[in-house]
């Protein structure tokens, strides 16, 4: 819950997405995929906290993803006053 919180307050947000079975060099287990939405620039400072967050959990690696920012996040009230 501590590591929800954190990203929450820090970068505004995020979605879990269902745990899913995994396996790394043979030691299989559950994992917990988190999705956080940031802008390009802020993607070495998500980094960071992930990788932080690995420590914490006494993990040897953390999984990555950044790819090409493709989902926008629409103010539906900005979006009224465009009409």
């Amino acid at each position: 819950m501590e590591i929800k919180l954190a990203l929450d307050r820090q970068f505004g947000g995020y979605r879990m997405i269902a745990p899913q079975e995994g396996s790394w060099h043979g030691q299989i287990e559950d994992t917990h995929e988190i999705e956080v939405c940031v802008s390009p620039k802020r993607v070495p400072e998500l980094r960071n906290v992930v990788c932080a967050i690995g420590k914490r959990l006494k993990q040897k690696a953390m999984y990555f993803d950044a790819p090409a920012p493709s989902v926008e996040i629409i103010d539906t009230d900005e979006a009224d006053q465009n009409d």
